[in-house]
């Protein structure tokens, strides 16, 4: 913490008034201030040789020659900014690497094992709350899994209000996916990739492009991808996730999933016909201009 920043922290228990010298993560903004500071310490290297996740930081090369000049550019700018690592959370020279939830090789990208392992143990869901959480770690790997969505779909049908009544078709649902994540294939890293920016990109580009006006505000997200609705609450998985994620950390809002036959509007406006008309133009906040009168003018 900066010395002037430190009394902005302060908090109170039975014991009296205490400071935090270090950011907390349960700051508000906490998380974005610091996935901020991170990608400005190491912006010269993103995307060149060094990809970093709040306090992941990845290091890739293509030989053990530029790995080395690589890791010695990472450490000497950490030393510089006084950030330091954990030795025992280190791994250096490695072929294959454990990164937010996959196991990447310079060929492939797999499940975790220990994922797998999770998924065998895993007990039959009681309530929604454990369901949610089991459909969580599936959906984060659906791609690895065929026709997840039909599988599943007995499951998801119980996230409804008062619709969690276990049955036979949830139980066969529910084996179906602990088996098909146990035997499931890797993928490759470009298809792997591919998928996961069909369903995110188009919500990460429109908040980019209309930044500035939706700093200041709260704002809903509505979708049709069930899966994005629990976005926040899921671990990240993907890299192309965890570069959007560290982008919308710093907007106010809230993803909410409208079925596809209920949206009406989108569907009305991709079946307009070919003579269309603008009837009528909304703005959020009168803005003072003298456009208007300088158009008529002209």
């Amino acid at each position: 913490m900066h010395e002037e920043d430190v009394a902005k922290t302060t908090f109170t228990t039975h014991q009296g008034h205490y400071e935090f010298l270090v950011m907390p993560f349960g700051l508000t903004n906490a998380p974005s201030t610091f996935q901020s500071l991170m990608n400005e310490v190491f912006k010269p290297f993103l995307r060149k040789f060094t990809l970093v996740f709040f306090d992941d930081i990845l290091i890739y090369s293509k030989s053990l020659v530029d790995h080395v000049v690589h890791l010695q550019s990472v450490l000497q700018v950490m030393r510089h900014n006084q950030l330091y690592a954990k030795l025992s959370k280190c791994v250096f020279g490695s072929k294959q690497v454990e990164y937010l939830g996959h196991v990447i090789s310079d060929k492939r990208v797999a499940i975790d094992p220990s994922k797998i392992k999770a998924m065998e143990n895993w007990l039959v869901p009681a309530n929604v709350k454990q369901l949610r959480g089991f459909l969580g770690l599936t959906g984060h790997y659906k791609r690895f899994i065929k026709a997840c969505a039909s599988i599943s779909k007995p499951l998801t049908l119980l996230l409804q209000k008062n619709g969690f009544k276990w049955n036979n078709e949830a139980q066969l649902a529910f084996e179906q996916l602990k088996q098909a994540m146990i035997s499931a294939p890797v993928l490759a890293l470009t298809d792997f990739k591919k998928e996961f920016t069909m369903e995110t990109d188009a919500s990460g580009v429109a908040l980019e492009r209309w930044r500035g006006y939706l700093l200041d505000r709260h704002f809903k997200i509505k979708t049709e991808y069930f899966s994005l609705k629990y976005l926040l609450d899921q671990r990240i998985t993907t890299l192309t996730q965890m570069k959007w994620l560290s982008k919308l950390m710093h907007f106010d809002y809230e993803i909410q999933f409208k079925k596809a036959v209920e949206n009406v509007s989108a569907d009305a406006l991709s079946r307009i016909q070919s003579e269309a008309q603008l009837f009528s133009l909304f703005s959020t906040a009168p803005i003072a201009t003298d456009l208007l009168q300088r158009t008529a003018a002209t």
